[in-house]
């Protein structure tokens, strides 16, 4: 069986990002922009949905008679009804090693940040 893949707000990933294949035969529909009013249209047959801003609501999820998976392309799952998905045995998860180089990179530039004169004194 075809797995149909659904990437809600593609154009949210910078340039230069690839996806990569997976194992199973699949259809892989990208969309760059997703309104509210067309989400349920464009994933009611989706297996997976890859979403980054695009909220994904309980109406959403029982639309989608064939959701498996949702892969939120960011930090957080707020954008979730986590409560459903558990309800319908759907996973839910962040995308792996998303900020993996950036998040480091901006604590050493504030760790080495100078401390400006007067910072720590007391008035």
């Amino acid at each position: 069986m075809t797995v149909n893949i659904v990437f809600l707000d593609h154009d949210t990933f910078p340039e230069g990002i690839n996806i990569k294949k997976i194992n199973k035969e699949y259809n892989l529909s990208l969309y760059g922009k997703t309104q509210d009013s067309d989400v349920i249209e464009r994933v009611k047959d989706a297996d997976v949905i890859i979403t980054n801003k695009v909220k994904i609501t309980k109406e959403i999820i029982e639309s989608a008679k064939r959701l498996k998976f949702i892969s939120v392309a960011a930090t957080g799952t707020d954008i979730i009804d986590i409560d459903t998905c558990n309800e319908h045995n759907i996973l839910v998860s962040n995308i792996r090693n998303y900020a993996v180089n950036t998040v480091p990179e901006h604590t050493f530039a504030l760790i080495l940040e100078p401390i400006p004169i007067g910072f720590y004194s007391r008035q």
